[in-house]
């Protein structure tokens, strides 16, 4: 009998580790490990396996990883539910594309473990198709959130990028490296070029589809729950506003609805916070080099594997236009 193939996205390396072993250990299963999403869709797109084996914990990024590799490499997916996740977590992700749902087996319990290898095999066989409509939700009925940070030359970049993104159906929040005695300045050439309303972030405000929100200078500005803005003056580091203070507040309250920008600027203030909203399910893009002043941020982020696309900048807005749609 031949063995199944099958990806293991499971992020906890010592619950990997003893998953796979588990599985594999009776020769009927060959499993390639993936700790995250992005490595799991890099997997999945590079080896075609029979299945995908998923630990399922009820967070966006799961369903996220569920929804792309539905949408873009249709392959049967057994979800394997972690303890604490009830059956309407288990249900979206069964709505988002995955075929089946399996309990966890518990440390020791072989009888379990065969029976999950004998779930896998029967999973393995069933044709699927590709599945868009999950791809196109957004967890919790979240809609879209937009981050964007800039440094050097970023006036001029932001001020294009605005200017091409009337009718989104999102807010625009945004940090630009700035003396603070040119904010005001700023939000005035900003309401100028943009095709939406652009605001000064205030303390507490709720955040609207369609109006772009502005750091002021040394705060930093936070997406918080309830989808509303949070300043403060802490952490005191480098940057202040900071990007990457943005994009982690992005990436914990709107999940796989977060779209992450990084364009021009100096430093690489930005690239962990953009990692973090691409491991959360959310969509990621940089500038590219050849139309940035300075190729310092979007370098950064592209170097640690933050970037799902590389674009130029006469192209953000409509990619930023199409993540939305794909949040929504």
């Amino acid at each position: 009998m031949r063995a199944v193939s099958v990806v293991l996205l499971c992020p906890g390396n010592t619950l990997r580790q003893e998953l796979s072993r588990s599985i594999g250990r009776e020769g009927e299963v060959e499993v390639l490990e993936a700790a995250d999403p992005r490595d799991a869709i890099g997997v999945v797109s590079r080896v075609a396996p029979d299945a995908v084996v998923l630990l399922f914990d009820g967070s966006g990024s799961g369903l996220a990883a569920v929804q792309e590799i539905m949408a873009r490499f249709p392959t049967p997916i057994l979800l394997v539910r972690a303890d604490g996740v009830g059956v309407e977590a288990a249900a979206l992700g069964l709505d988002s594309g995955a075929v089946d749902v399996a309990p966890l087996p518990a440390a020791g319990d072989a009888t379990a473990v065969a029976a999950l290898r004998g779930r896998i095999r029967r999973v393995s066989a069933v044709p699927v198709i590709r599945h868009l409509r999950g791809r196109r939700r957004s967890p919790a009925g979240h809609s879209a959130v937009v981050a964007i940070a800039a440094s050097t030359g970023g006036p001029q970049a932001l001020a294009r990028v605005l200017g091409e993104l009337g009718g989104i159906g999102a807010p625009v929040l945004v940090v630009q490296h700035l003396h603070p005695n040119f904010t005001g300045r700023f939000r005035e050439w900003m309401a100028r070029e943009s095709a939406l309303p652009v605001e000064m972030a205030s303390e507490g405000a709720a955040i609207r589809p369609g109006t772009v929100y502005l750091a002021p200078g040394r705060l930093h500005l936070r997406l918080a729950s309830g989808r509303r803005l949070a300043l403060g003056a802490e952490p005191d580091c480098l940057h202040r506003p900071s990007a990457d203070v943005l994009f982690n507040s992005v990436a914990e309250q709107a999940g796989a609805a977060a779209v992450g920008v990084v364009l021009t600027g100096m430093g690489a203030d930005g690239a962990a916070g953009l990692l973090a909203i691409l491991r959360g399910g959310g969509r990621t893009m940089v500038q590219d080099e050849a139309s940035s002043a300075v190729y310092g941020m979007a370098k950064a982020a592209e170097s640690l594997g933050a970037a799902e696309q590389v674009v130029r900048l006469e192209g953000i807005s409509a990619a930023i236009m199409a993540a939305v749609g794909d949040r929504a």
